[in-house]
């Protein structure tokens, strides 16, 4: 079952400067829907906190979804159990069983140290799957259930690795040398391949045993899924072409799909994807993209099909309410390993050359916790310091001939407790 990793654009904001306090941004919620997007309806409100990251997973028989924080949610009724009392990340369901792998963090003022667990889903056989001397984190099951992969480091600033371990915590190994992302690595439908992302943000694909390790392709991709026929769907740079590009490749062969970002594949070999913060679908050989949201004050992103094919869960977020949010002008990611990227994008007249400033939200007010430079281009892109909250950009007010503005403004919540 495919985990998703969830990335979430909260506000951009410029042009106008707020006045006095700066908002709050609205927490994303749980939704979940048909597959021909009736039935849209969410699980979770702003009071449920369900966070960001490898967020959600479906239960094998597609009743049932665990999110960030080891809660459970009833789909047909709503009804939510809590298991692990909010100390429970990246939850994945085995899709064969009703055992559920997620990371649980262990800290003192003097230690910190994450542990993947698995408890049932009546929250009974707790017990340790693995503790390795690094940071263990995002896991997913293999197709038969029988192991799991993770990713394994970030202790004393060295890079993740995806390794795999049998379901009984035997057996560990590692399987990748070329530095992996905190995301959950992506199994082939057979079991014989994984698919993971790396510091370069680029693809690559390691055999089970830890052989025949490569990339996916030869430049920039991302958010990778497989389909049951064993094709692989990911989103792929183009040069010279506006992205993002979703793309799939068989074999040796590679073709560009549609824009968007974030696909799932389901049970039959349907696309659900992200596009201009509304879900869409696709089948593969047909014309069109149906857009199943359509919303006009919603951000819906990060779906992922039900196992049984009738139903898509996805994260949608309350867009902050006029006038606050106006034309967007920086794009802004933040990834697993809280690395922000963005790019100004301001009126022809002038760059903003000067610092950017990153700042947290603290009790007593915002507070500049780093300093970055943009290129010449408008790109930009920092490590932030800090562990969770809120953060926001913030470049400094130009003065022109058409008045004065902010550079930008944006604001996202991080939901992470580590780099």
């Amino acid at each position: 079952m495919r985990k998703v990793a969830i990335l979430a654009i909260l506000a951009l904001l410029t042009g106008v400067p707020w006045a006095g306090a700066s908002p709050i941004p609205p927490r994303p919620e749980l939704w979940v829907m048909d597959a021909d997007g009736t039935g849209q309806r969410p699980l979770s409100g702003q009071e449920d906190h369900f966070g960001y990251g490898d967020g959600f997973s479906w239960s094998p028989d597609s009743t049932r979804l665990v999110v960030d924080g080891l809660a459970i949610f009833d789909v047909a009724s709503g009804a939510r159990t809590e298991l692990g009392g909010g100390n429970g990340r990246y939850p994945d369901w085995s899709p064969v069983s009703d055992e559920i792998v997620f990371s649980q963090v262990t800290s003192t003022e003097t230690s910190y140290d994450e542990e993947l667990y698995v408890i049932g889903s009546d929250g009974s056989g707790l017990r340790l799957l693995v503790d390795t001397p690094e940071f263990d984190g995002p896991s997913s099951w293999s197709p038969d259930g029988t192991k799991v992969a993770f990713i394994s480091g970030g202790r004393d600033g060295e890079r993740g690795q995806v390794y795999v371990v049998n379901a009984d915590g035997t057996g560990l190994r590692q399987l990748s040398t070329v530095g992996a992302l905190y995301v959950a690595p992506e199994w082939s439908p057979d079991g014989r391949e994984l698919v993971f992302e790396t510091f370069e943000y680029k693809l690559y694909q390691v055999d089970a045993d830890g052989t025949d390790e490569r990339p996916v392709v030869p430049y920039g991709s991302r958010y990778a899924t497989w389909c049951p026929d064993g094709t692989l769907y990911f989103v792929g740079d183009v040069p010279a072409e506006p992205g993002p590009f979703i793309q799939s490749r068989r074999g040796d062969q590679v073709a560009i799909v549609t824009r968007g970002y974030s696909p799932d594949c389901g049970p039959f070999g349907k696309l659900a994807f992200s596009r201009a913060d509304d879900i869409h679908v696709l089948q593969p050989g047909e014309a069109g993209t149906p857009n199943l949201t359509d919303s006009e004050d919603r951000s819906d992103t990060s779906s992922a099909w039900s196992p049984d094919g009738t139903k898509i869960a996805f994260s949608s977020t309350p867009h902050l309410p006029p006038p606050t949010r106006v034309e967007p002008s920086l794009t802004l990611s933040l990834r697993k390993h809280l690395t922000v990227r963005g790019r100004l994008i301001v009126p022809d007249e002038g760059f903003c050359l000067s610092k950017v400033r990153v700042q947290k939200l603290r009790q007593d007010g915002w507070t500049t916790v780093e300093k970055i430079s943009p290129d010449r281009d408008g790109g930009l892109g920092a490590r932030i310091p800090d562990r969770a909250g809120f953060y926001r950009l913030v470049a400094p007010h130009r003065y022109t001939v058409h008045g004065t503005h902010e550079c930008l403004r944006a604001v996202s919540n991080i939901d992470r407790h580590r780099h």
